[in-house]
């Protein structure tokens, strides 16, 4: 089912993802996979604008340029994941000044979901939404129907 088309000014929030080009690229350009392309073909058509998630950097914008890196959260332990997001968090209110009445959708797995990232969003007053929640890595990927704003 498609999720209804977010209300206009809304951000997306993308993960980053392992597969990298091998040198430094715009952040938009530097994430290879081909789940990294769909979340940010979402991000583009259904959103005013969208951050990447970075296991390293925390909030990159697209146009940020970086190097390539390794690191992910999948195993680092509660503890950190939560200290990543009060980061994306502080980044966050830093890019946009404040959370409250923003829209956030998040494609995202829960490695960056779960740990304070979306509480944090919601106890600051933004609304929150998880257009893929359940659904798995390959339905993730396949999901092409979306309502665009072009």
């Amino acid at each position: 089912m498609t999720p209804p088309l977010p209300p206009p000014n809304s951000i997306a929030l993308i993960s980053c993802v392992k597969s990298k080009l091998d040198h430094p690229a715009p952040a938009a350009e530097l994430y290879t996979s081909a789940l990294f392309k769909r979340q940010r073909e979402w991000a583009i058509a259904r959103c005013g604008s969208w951050f990447i998630l970075s296991a390293k950097h925390g909030l990159l914008r697209p146009n940020h340029v970086v190097a390539p890196y390794e690191l992910t959260l999948k195993r680092a332990p509660a503890v950190e994941r939560r200290a990543w997001s009060l980061r994306v968090l502080d980044q966050l209110r830093s890019q946009l000044h404040t959370l409250d009445g923003r829209y956030f959708e998040i494609y995202a797995g829960k490695d960056y979901c779960d740990d304070g990232l979306v509480d944090g969003l919601r106890y600051a007053g933004a609304t929150v939404v998880l257009p893929w929640n359940g659904q798995s890595l390959g339905q993730r990927i396949a999901h092409k129907e979306y309502e665009s704003r072009a």
